[in-house]
C-alpha cells in the first residue's frame, strides 16, 4: 500500500507584523536622503563601504561577492552583488554593520533579503530611530528551516508605517561565534514607495517559501526496487533528506565532471552524488538522505558505488519499519591521492533480510575536514545471483577496457581494486592474482625469461590459466621468440610482455628488466614507470611511481625530472606510516659526489656501506609550509629540491641508498623522491645550479629551485673504516695513526675496536707529553640528539662545537685505571676503549663538529678513539648496554690462549661545559 507524504500547506503572511517602539521627534536642520544608500551592495567590494559602517570582523569587504551560491545553495540574489557572511569572515567572527541614516518615506515598509543566521538571538537586523537610538523593529531569520531553507535569502518586509518621515538607520548584529550557520547573508534593502512595491515583494516572499518547502515524497514499500537509483533525474527525486545540510545543495553532478582538474570518478550513467561538488558544499556539513522503501527480493543482494568517506561517512541498509541500521558499508579502500573520490562498486549480501521492507541511507557524520564527505552512485537492490554475476562481469570489463586516466594514474589503481576485490561469486573473467615484478640484472647471455614469470597467477573464475611471454621490447627492437635463451646484451631497459588467452578473452601485463653496470643506483629516476630496482625493506606501500608534473588544483610543480617520480601520496594513504625503500648495491665511482631530490617533510635519504654501516643521513631541510601556494617566496611542500653531497671519502666502496619516509615527522609526514644519482664524472657546481619550474599561479612565471648542499647527520669516516684519517683534520698529527690491530702487548689486551680499524694514539707521531686534536667534518644533529664515541687511554677527551666554534660539550674518559695488570675484569683499564654517550638534544637541527682530544694529564698521557656515531634514530638502552671483549689468561705453556669474556658497560658521559 502506498504511503503518501502529503505536502504541508504553508500559510504565508503578506507582511511581517512586528512590534513597533514609540517614536521620538525627528532631528532637523540636516538634509537626509530618502533612500537606503547602497542597500543592495552594488558598489562592489571595497575597503570602505559606501553607505555602511562596520565594527568587528564579521563584515569584511571580502563578503561583498557576485557569486550565485553558498555551500552549493542558490541564494536568490538581486542585481550583481550581495553580502555573503561566509565569505566575509569565518563563522566564529562577530561584528556589526550599520547603514547611513535615511528618511522613511513612501508606504513606510522596508524590504530586504536575509539568509543563514540560524540563531535569531545572536544574529538579527534592527531598525533604529536616529537621535534617540530607539529600536523600532527587530527582525531575525525565522524562515530558517533546515535542511530546506538555509543559505537562501528570503525576502523580508518590515512594516514601519507608524514611523513615516522619521530619520532611521539599519543595524545588523552578528554575535554568533559557532560554526552552525553562524553568519548572515544580506541583499537589497529598499524602501517600498508604493503599495505595488509591497505587493511585489510579498509575492516574491510567498513564491520563495513555496519553492523551498519540503518537497512531496511518494514511495511504495511493496516495490522491489528503489526510485532514481542512479540519480539519473539529475536531482534527488525519489530520495528524502532526513537531517542536516550535507545533501541540501547541488550534490547531484554529471559523471563527466572532473574533480581536481583532471580526475574522473568513473561513475555510471550521466549523474552521481557528490557530497563536496568541487568545494561548493562545505565539508563541515553533515546529514542523512534515504532512498524510497522497498521489499528485498531476488537472492537478497544489493550493489552500489561508493567513494571518498574515509571516516564517519558510510552507506547503510536500514529496517524500513524501525529505521535500525542493519548493514553498514564504509569505504575501506579510500586512498589519497590514488583513489580519493573515485567511485568503486561493492556487493552486499543482505539475504538475511529477504522479504523485509528496507531502505538505504547515505550518511555524512563527519563535521571536520579531510574528505569529510561521501560520493555514491548506481544502486541495485533485490538482485539474483545471475544479476550479480552479470553486473560483476559488466563492471570489471568496463574498467579494464577504460582508457582515460590522470596524472596520478587513478585508472591503474581502480583496475587493481577490481582485480583484487573479494567477489561474492566467481568472476567470469581473466584476472591477475599475482603479477611479475621488475628485475635488475647485469649483462648476461642465455637467460631463461620464463623464470621471471613462474610466480605469475592468472585465474578465470576458479580455473588456473598459464601465463606466457608474448614479446620483449628493447629500445626500438621487438623480439617475439627465443625467450628460453635470451641475451641481455646491452645496458638499458628490456620491457617483457606476458599474459594469457582463455574463453575468447586475453589479458596482458609487462615488467622491466633493467640491465645496468655496478657504479650507480638502478632506476634512480624511476623512469621505468615503476619501482624496478627498489625493494621495500620496511613498511607496506603500493607502487608510488607516477607521471604527474603538478599537484593540487593550484597546479604546484613537483619539480620532477624525466617522466616519472616517486610520490608518497600514491604509495600510502596512511600519512603517519613510515617506510624504507632500498636500492641495489653498487660501487661508488666517478668523483664521489652524489645527488638526490627530496620533497615533503618526512623525506630522508640514508647511504650505507654494503655491510650496513651508515655513512650518510640527509633530511629535506628546504621543506617550508609557508606562502601557499607560491614557490617563488620559498614555499616547498611536495615540490622537490635537488641536494648534493661529497662522499669521495668512500670512493671504491660498495654502498646502497635508502629512501625513507620518517614516521616520526611531525606534520606533513609525506615524502617524494626523484633523480637519485650517485655517479658524477665532474664535480657539480652546486652554488650556481638550479632547476626551473613554472609558478603555481599559472602566470607562466619561471621559478628557480636552487640546488643545495645536503646536511649529513653523520660525520665522514667516524669509524676510521677507510683505514686512514680521511674526514679528520689535525695540526699536530701528521701521520696516519689508524691501525687494524685488535689487541695490544703480549697479554693480548683488547682495544675494543668496532669494525676493522681505530685511531691509535701510540701511532700518532706525537710525543706522550704533548697534546693534539682531531677535528671531524660538520654534521647536522638529528634523531634523538644523542651521539656516542669510543675512547680509551688516560688522556682521551672529546669536545663538541657548534659550526661557528661555540663549545657546547666537553667530555672525558673515566675508565682508565693502571691497576691489577693485565686484568680488565679486576678493575684495570689502559688502551681499551669504552663507549660513551653524549646528550646534545638541545641542539637538534643545528650544525656541529667534534674534536677528539689528547689532553694534558699525569701519566699514561695517550688516547685512543673509534666508532664516532652522530645519529641515533632511537635512544639505545644505555643503562643496560655493553660491549663484550675477549680476555686471555696464561695456559700451562705460559701463553695467553685461555679465553674468557668481559663486558665493558656503556656510559652516559657528564658534560663538563659550565651551564650558562
Amino acid at each position: 500500500m502506498k504511503n503518501l507524504v502529503k505536502r504541508i500547506s504553508i500559510t504565508l503572511l503578506a507582511v511581517l507584523t512586528l512590534s513597533i517602539a514609540s517614536a521620538c521627534n525627528n532631528q532637523g536642520g540636516t538634509s537626509i536622503p530618502t533612500t537606503i544608500e547602497n542597500g543592495g551592495f552594488e558598489e562592489g567590494t571595497q575597503e570602505t563601504w559606501t553607505g555602511w559602517t562596520r565594527t568587528g570582523t564579521a563584515f569584511s569587504s571580502r563578503g561583498v561577492v557576485n557569486d550565485t551560491q553558498v555551500n552549493g545553495i542558490t541564494v536568490d540574489k538581486e542585481g550583481e552583488y550581495w553580502f555573503s557572511g561566509l565569505d566575509g569572515g569565518t563563522q566564529k567572527m562577530t561584528g556589526t554593520l550599520t547603514s547611513n541614516v535615511f528618511k522613511l518615506t513612501g508606504t513606510g515598509h522596508i524590504a530586504f533579503k536575509m539568509g543563514a543566521a540560524k540563531y535569531g538571538d545572536k544574529i538579527f537586523v534592527e531598525f533604529i530611530e536616529d537621535g534617540t537610538d530607539t529600536v523600532l523593529a527587530k527582525v531575525t531569520n525565522s524562515d530558517y528551516n533546515e535542511p530546506w531553507i538555509t543559505d537562501q535569502m528570503i525576502r523580508k518586509i518590515v512594516d514601519l508605517s507608524e514611523h513615516l518621515d522619521k530619520n532611521i538607520y539599519i543595524k545588523i548584529t552578528d554575535n554568533d561565534n559557532n560554526d552552525d550557520y553562524g553568519y548572515v547573508n544580506l541583499d537589497d534593502f529598499v524602501i517600498c514607495l508604493t503599495q505595488e512595491d509591497v505587493n511585489k515583494y510579498t509575492t516574491e516572499r510567498n513564491n520563495q517559501l513555496e519553492a523551498y518547502s519540503e518537497p512531496e515524497f511518494e514511495e511504495d514499500e511493496t516495490s522491489t526496487t528503489i526510485q532514481n537509483p542512479g540519480f539519473e533525474t539529475g536531482d534527488l527525486t525519489g530520495w528524502k533528506i532526513l537531517s542536516g545540510t550535507a545533501f541540501g545543495g547541488n550534490v547531484i553532478v554529471p559523471t563527466s565532471q572532473y574533480y581536481w582538474t583532471d580526475r574522473s570518478v568513473y561513475g555510471e550513467g550521466e549523474y552521481y552524488l557528490d557530497g563536496n561538488n568541487n568545494g561548493e558544499i562545505a565539508e563541515s556539513a553533515v546529514g542523512v538522505v534515504r532512498s524510497s522503501k522497498f521489499t528485498l527480493a531476488g537472492d537478497g543482494f544489493i550493489s552500489f558505488m561508493i567513494g571518498a568517506a574515509p571516516t564517519n561517512c558510510y552507506i547503510a541498509i536500514n529496517d524500513g519499519v524501525t529505521g535500525e541500521e542493519l548493514i553498514k558499508v564504509t569505504n575501506t579502500t579510500f586512498k589519497d591521492p590514488a583513489l580519493p573520490l573515485t567511485l568503486r562498486r561493492v556487493y552486499v549480501d543482505a539475504s538475511a533480510y529477504l522479504n523485509k521492507v528496507l531502505y538505504i541511507t547515505i550518511v555524512d557524520n563527519n563535521p571536520s575536514s579531510g574528505f569529510a564527505f561521501i560520493t555514491a552512485d548506481d544502486f541495485h537492490v533485490s538482485m539474483t545471483e545471475e544479476e550479480v554475476v552479470s553486473l560483476m562481469k559488466y563492471q570489471y570489463d568496463k574498467i579494464m577496457n577504460e582508457t582515460y586516466t590522470d596524472s596520478y594514474n587513478s585508472l591503474l589503481h581502480l583496475q587493481n581494486y577490481y582485480q583484487n576485490y573479494e567477489y561474492p561469486f566467481e568472476l567470469p573473467a581473466l584476472v591477475f592474482e599475482n603479477k611479475a615484478s621488475g628485475v635488475v640484472s647485469g649483462i648476461k647471455e642465455d637467460v631463461n625469461l620464463n623464470d621471471f614469470i613462474k610466480d605469475v597467477v592468472i585465474k578465470y573464475g576458479s580455473v588456473d590459466v598459464p601465463a606466457a611471454i608474448t614479446k620483449v621490447v628493447f629500445e626500438e627492437e621487438t623480439f617475439t621468440d627465443g625467450f628460453d635463451s635470451f641475451d641481455l646484451a646491452n645496458e638499458g631497459t628490456y620491457v617483457v610482455y606476458y599474459g594469457a588467452t582463455y574463453e575468447g578473452e586475453t589479458i596482458e601485463d609487462s615488467f622491466n628488466i633493467v640491465v645496468a653496470g655496478n657504479v650507480n643506483v638502478v632506476n634512480g629516476g624511476f623512469e621505468t614507470g615503476d619501482m624496478t630496482g627498489w625493494t621495500v625493506v620496511e613498511g607496506e606501500i603500493d607502487d608510488g611511481v607516477i607521471d604527474a608534473e603538478t599537484y593540487w588544483g593550484e597546479k604546484i610543480a613537483y619539480n620532477r625530472h624525466g617522466n616519472y617520480h616517486f610520490d608518497g601520496w600514491t604509495a600510502t594513504s596512511d600519512e603517519p606510516a613510515g617506510y624504507v625503500l632500498r636500492s641495489n648495491t653498487f660501487v661508488l665511482s666517478g668523483t664521489g659526489w652524489a645527488s638526490f631530490m627530496m620533497g615533503g617533510n618526512a623525506a630522508r635519504v640514508r647511504v650505507s656501506l654494503a655491510d650496513g654501516t651508515p655513512i650518510g643521513y640527509f633530511t629535506n631541510y628546504k621543506f617550508l609550509d609557508e606562502g601557499f601556494p607560491l614557490l617563488a617566496t620559498g614555499g616547498r611542500w611536495a615540490t622537490m629540491t635537488r641536494y648534493f653531497v661529497d662522499l669521495s671519502a668512500y670512493l671504491g666502496e660498495e654502498v646502497y641508498v635508502e629512501l625513507i619516509d620518517d614516521a616520526n615527522a611531525a606534520g606533513w609526514a609525506v615524502a617524494f623522491f626523484d633523480e637519485i644519482n650517485f655517479y658524477h664524472e665532474t664535480t657539480p657546481d652546486v652554488e650556481n645550479g638550479f632547476d626551473t619550474v613554472l609558478e603555481s599561479n599559472e602566470t607562466g612565471e619561471e621559478v628557480q629551485i636552487h640546488w643545495e648542499y645536503a646536511d649529513n647527520a653523520y660525520i665522514i669516516n667516524g669509524g676510521f673504516e677507510t683505514g686512514d684519517m680521511t674526514g679528520w683534520t689535525s695540526e699536530e698529527v701528521k701521520v696516519n695513526a689508524v691501525i687494524s690491530d685488535s689487541f695490544y702487548w703480549n697479554e693480548k689486551l683488547p682495544y675494543n675496536q668496532t669494525g676493522n680499524y681505530h685511531f691509535d694514539g701510540w701511532s700518532s707521531g706525537v710525543n706522550e707529553n704533548e697534546t693534539y686534536a682531531l677535528r671531524s667534518t660538520v654534521f647536522t644533529l638529528h634523531g634523538t640528539g644523542y651521539i656516542s664515541v669510543k675512547m680509551g687511554g688516560n688522556a682521551a677527551a672529546v669536545k663538541v662545537y657548534l659550526e661557528d666554534g661555540t663549545l657546547v660539550g666537553f667530555y672525558k674518559q673515566n675508565r682508565f685505571s693502571d691497576t691489577n695488570f693485565p686484568n680488565l675484569d679486576q678493575g684495570g683499564s689502559w688502551a681499551d676503549m669504552g663507549k660513551y654517550f653524549f646528550d646534545l638534544s638541545d641542539y637538534v637541527g643545528q650544525k656541529l663538529y667534534i674534536e677528539l682530544l689528547d689532553i694534558e694529564v699525569e701519566g699514561w698521557a695517550v688516547a685512543f678513539f673509534d666508532d664516532v656515531i652522530t645519529y641515533y634514530e632511537e635512544l639505545p638502552d644505555i643503562d643496560n648496554g655493553f660491549d663484550t671483549v675477549t680476555l686471555y689468561s696464561l695456559d700451562d705453556d705460559g701463553e695467553f690462549t685461555v679465553e674468557r669474556s668481559h663486558n665493558i658497560p656503556w656510559q652516559l658521559a657528564s658534560n663538563l661545559v659550565e651551564a650558562e
